[in-house]
């Protein structure tokens, strides 16, 4: 159901989905919260790997071959850009070198970064207008909304 859960986790593993943005989708359409943690490709290290081998990378988090996976390279940046993109509302970013927290230069430095997303502003302001002004009706948070496609539910009329 919509909106069951108060946080979805998926820690180290969106990088190896088949369609990340989806799964991204779903977690904020089963749950209130998002927490999304992924191996930084944009790390410094990386980085000199790929410029001194011309191979594709391995880390300490990620040591498999391409041929193993089928990993989206994302980094810090990318995700940004991506919740921008999406709308969403990153309440938390914690970015992580080892057993220290980075906070500069984290899309260089970050070996893992950490992101608590909800649905931003911009997604729920979209949806009241077009409940509102579309439908003639108030969308809420739970339920369901087929036509603005992320949980909400019509009640009553304006």
């Amino acid at each position: 159901p919509d909106q069951a859960f108060d946080y979805v986790i998926l820690s180290q593993t969106l990088q190896e989905t088949r369609h990340p943005l989806a799964v991204l989708r779903e977690m904020l359409r089963v749950g209130r919260r998002a927490i999304v943690a992924f191996p930084n490709f944009g790390h410094w290290r990386v980085r000199l790997s790929m410029l001194t081998t011309g191979r594709a990378p391995k880390t300490r988090f990620f040591p498999y071959d391409w041929y193993d996976s089928n990993i989206h390279f994302l980094t810090v940046d990318d995700f940004e850009q991506l919740a921008r993109q999406e709308g969403l509302a990153v309440e938390r970013r914690f970015f992580l070198a080892g057993r220290r927290t980075v906070a500069w230069l984290t899309n260089l430095q970050a070996e893992v970064a950490v992101y608590l997303s909800r649905h931003g502003w911009r997604r729920r302001l979209a949806c009241v207008l077009h409940c509102r002004w579309f439908i003639g009706a108030v969308c809420r948070e739970r339920g369901r909304c087929p036509p603005c496609q992320h949980g909400g539910r019509l009640v009553g009329n304006i």
